[in-house]
């Protein structure tokens, strides 16, 4: 492998339609917020903060964002701490759930020194990103050594 190579560094995203469904979630918390003002009734209040919570996680998913430089993986969701995952920590990587088809790392995480530790086991589900299986095949190891397919 070049150093060119080497340096290449994927960036991926969430998915149109994932954004699309965070930016529904929260239009109809704004809605339903109306209908809280309007009637007060506390099965639209409890409607409302599930509605509520769901696109808060749904929004911060939305602006999530996972990139791969051939060694590293970060995993950055907006105020939580970055995951960093090295290609020696990874177990498995799995394509999970129905409508929303989003990738589910395994990986050994790291101790307080900074060693991996093979004795434990941990799940990172990331958000539905775009050209997730091209990352899941880098992730790997399975990508194509010649980006040009010469």
């Amino acid at each position: 492998m070049s150093p060119e190579q080497s340096r290449t560094v994927y960036q991926y995203h969430p998915t149109l339609f994932f954004r699309g469904a965070a930016a529904f979630m929260l239009v109809s918390s704004v809605y339903l917020a109306t209908e809280v003002w309007r009637t007060g009734d506390f099965f639209v209040i409890l409607f409302f903060v599930v509605v509520l919570f769901a696109a808060v996680a749904m929004s911060a998913g939305s602006l999530a964002t996972a990139t791969w430089d051939g060694e590293t993986f970060i995993y950055q969701l907006p105020l939580r701490p970055e995951h960093r995952l090295s290609r020696e920590q990874i177990i498995d990587i799995e394509v999970v759930g129905r409508r929303t088809r989003a990738l589910l790392i395994h990986y050994h995480p790291r101790n307080e020194n900074g060693f991996i530790d093979r004795q434990r086991e941990v799940f990172l589900n990331l958000t539905p990103l775009e050209d997730q299986l091209d990352l899941m095949e880098r992730l790997l190891g399975q990508e194509d050594d010649d980006p040009a397919g010469d």
